[in-house]
């Protein structure tokens, strides 16, 4: 297909060896209903055959561009992706996710008519990685009273795959900022939100691929953290106070009572076994029970909130999840804390 005019909206694919899903994430791209879009795919150093997939499509459609770059890390290859980027609206898609057709033909209809929102996601299935469907991934406020009140409490989820955004704006806001790792992602919304809503249409228009070699797994304690400090951040700016760096955020975690910095490490231990436990199941392998056991065991108000929220738990489960998920939460989260005060150095 040739495109032969300026796209509407650029899709940034950042890549690292990601041959496995990265001709079905490209094929669902090439298959959008809205035509007028360039692919953007950007090559994080790949030493397998993920550049060659890209190329195959290059050869057949236009819009498929691609960017080779040294090794470096995906905020530095998602800003790259925007610099080159030629339409005035980016879109989000991991190398291993697929759009379903309509995605950027809904959330640009709906930019349109809003334009104060600095960025929209969508709601995303999740899947295995043999594409079966597990559960839904519902992320992201879907009202402007959903979104004051997470703004409130200092951050905004939204699934990164599915997220549509100005180019300019997130450019004048220095792009996807490093030092936030796999986390860098949730820090931009959070800058975003600053002055402009961010909402989630409440419509699955993405496919999200849960699988063990994902970042959000094999970096999980790392993207905990940076969250963290994210949201500490977030809180802090719009007090007015000055950003804590990723050692000065540690030493202040290191001066919390030490019930508090127990909770959050078994908090973090309870998430890394869901996630893990999630993506066996999602590949119909029966051991991530014991996983998400081992979860609600650790912690048990996380994996209960995860559940409801992704909704793989049966209908007659919701009251007595309901109940237990408050009881839980008055048992293990009173008092906890993960943002330094106004006094915090």
């Amino acid at each position: 297909m040739v495109s032969g005019c300026a796209p509407e909206v650029s899709i940034v694919v950042p890549v690292l060896n990601g041959e496995r899903f990265l001709d079905e994430a490209i094929q669902s791209l090439r298959n959008q209903t809205l035509a007028s879009i360039e692919i953007l795919v950007v090559d994080d150093g790949s030493t397998d055959s993920s550049m060659r997939i890209a190329e195959r499509h290059a050869m057949v459609d236009t819009r498929v561009r691609i960017q080779r770059h040294a090794r470096s890390n995906f905020a530095t290859a998602l800003n790259w992706g925007i610099r080159s980027a030629r339409a005035p609206w980016i879109g989000r898609l991991d190398a291993d996710d697929v759009a379903l057709p309509e995605w950027l033909e809904r959330q640009m209809g709906y930019l349109t008519e809003h334009p104060d929102v600095g960025a929209l996601g969508a709601f995303g299935w999740m899947m295995g990685s043999r594409g079966n469907v597990v559960g839904l991934s519902r992320h992201g406020p879907v009202s402007r009273e959903e979104f004051l009140r997470a703004r409130t409490e200092g951050l905004i989820y939204l699934l990164h795959s599915s997220v549509v955004f100005p180019r300019d704006l997130v450019l004048s806001l220095g792009g996807y900022r490093e030092g936030y790792g796999t986390a860098a992602d949730v820090d931009l919304w959070s800058r975003i939100a600053d002055d402009h809503t961010v909402l989630a249409l409440p419509e699955p228009l993405i496919q999200y691929r849960i699988h063990r070699t994902a970042a959000s797994l094999t970096r999980s304690e790392e993207q905990i953290e940076q969250t963290l400090r994210a949201r500490c951040n977030a809180l802090r700016r719009r007090a007015g106070e000055p950003e804590l760096s990723l050692e000065d955020y540690r030493v202040w975690y290191r001066s919390q009572p030490i019930g508090q910095r127990i909770r959050r490490r078994l908090a973090t231990r309870s998430q890394y076994c869901y996630r893990y436990g999630g993506s066996l199941l999602a590949d119909r392998c029966a051991r991530g029970l014991l996983w998400i056991g081992l979860s609600c065991l650790l912690y048990p108000p996380l994996p209960l909130a995860r559940l409801r929220q992704q909704r793989v738990l049966w209908t007659g489960w919701a009251r007595v999840r309901g109940r237990l998920e408050s009881w839980m939460s008055a048992r293990f989260l009173s008092g906890v804390s993960d943002t330094p005060s106004a006094r915090t150095p």
